[in-house]
């Protein structure tokens, strides 16, 4: 809640409404960029495979159907 600007005691009342809904909107943007940072970090993590071992047991060619 640190967005919301209560500094001002002399401003009217929809000066009040009108900063409070700018804060309320910075915070909202400010998390949603957060969040899709996360989420983009998370889907796009390198996927690490093991290295091709031609003698594993599940080698494509080993199977019999």
């Amino acid at each position: 809640m640190d967005g919301i600007d209560i500094t001002s005691t002399t401003k009217i009342e929809n000066e009040w409404i009108y900063d409070f809904a700018e804060s309320i909107n910075s915070i909202k943007d400010n998390t949603q960029k957060a969040i899709a940072k996360e989420f983009n970090n998370e889907i796009n993590k390198p996927i690490y495979l093991p290295p091709y071992d031609p003698h594993s047991q599940f080698h494509l060619s080993k199977i019999h159907i």
